[in-house]
């Protein structure tokens, strides 16, 4: 069967600078999204990577798939497989916002490229590239632990925007490092099918980032970067989080002041089940402490 669907997420979307190269074999459009990272190269274009995350973008069906694709092939600097490609063309899967499949073609930055791309370009917080060019300053973070607390939060992050609350799902919540600063254990999210955490969405200034890497403590190697895709009213974001490196077998209690930090302060969000799940793994904790 010959393919017929391309899957585009950058300058080549509805609105982007080179739509127009093959608007007129383009027959429908629809909004989708696809698995993996993005990045926003200094050149001032996206470029995608296999990864965990979200890529949205616009599925094609092309009415004349062979010269489209010469058109987009020499955009963008595919010449075949197994050569010095700029871009790699592959077949994806890409979702539709009504939940149907399509096979498509799509173009891929190199995967030998990837640790390029970590250095020197961009990382598109949340996948959309067209919404990163409007607010490009913008990362969206998830909070499960005491950052959930704005009070709390703010002491790092002193200017932010409450997006709301977030699910991230097959994890849960568990308190795996001792912290001699909040003086018992302190949150961390594991992997785990069919459980889920919830978590408060911020979007902060990306310039906050690094700020918030010490308060984890990313350069001891305490925490580290992840980013993980969270529901929120419906859509998957793919946001920043924080994951303990070196994790403790036996779960450690956490003091009363930090679990009054998740509980009360930052549970406002929260659904009461959910909290008062956390409530009773909390006192568990404490019981098998004494």
């Amino acid at each position: 069967m010959k393919m017929t669907n391309v899957f585009v997420y950058g300058t080549l979307r509805q609105g982007g600078r080179n739509h127009q190269l093959i608007a007129e074999h383009v027959q429908s459009a629809r909004k989708a999204t696809v698995n993996g990272m993005l990045f926003h190269l200094p050149y001032g274009y996206p470029a995608m990577v296999d990864g965990r995350g979200t890529v949205h973008g616009e599925v094609f069906e092309l009415g004349d798939p062979e010269t489209a694709l010469a058109i987009l092939d020499q955009l963008e600097g595919y010449c075949g497989p197994g050569q010095a490609n700029h871009y790699e063309r592959i077949i994806v899967t890409a979702i539709g916002a009504d939940g149907k499949k399509y096979t498509c073609y799509t173009y891929v930055y190199p995967a030998e490229r990837k640790e390029w791309l970590e250095q020197h370009a961009e990382q598109v917080f949340g996948g959309d590239w067209m919404a990163f060019l409007h607010s490009k300053d913008k990362v969206m973070y998830f909070a499960y632990g005491s950052c959930m607390s704005e009070r709390d939060f703010c002491r790092t992050v002193p200017h932010f925007e409450v997006m709301g609350r977030a699910v991230l799902d097959d994890h849960r919540l568990a308190f795996t490092r001792y912290s001699r600063g909040r003086q018992g254990g302190v949150a961390d999210i594991i992997p785990s099918p069919g459980d889920r955490v919830e978590g408060v969405l911020y979007k902060i200034p990306a310039r906050y980032v690094t700020d918030l890497d010490w308060r984890e403590g990313v350069p001891a190697g305490v925490y580290r970067r992840e980013y993980v895709d969270v529901s929120f009213n419906g859509q998957l974001v793919s946001a920043l989080t924080y994951v303990v490196v070196e994790k403790q077998l036996d779960e450690i209690a956490p003091s009363e002041s930090y679990a009054s930090l998740i509980l009360d302060e930052g549970a406002s969000l929260l659904s009461t089940h959910y909290t008062e799940r956390v409530r009773r793994h909390i006192e568990q904790l404490w019981k098998r402490g004494r």
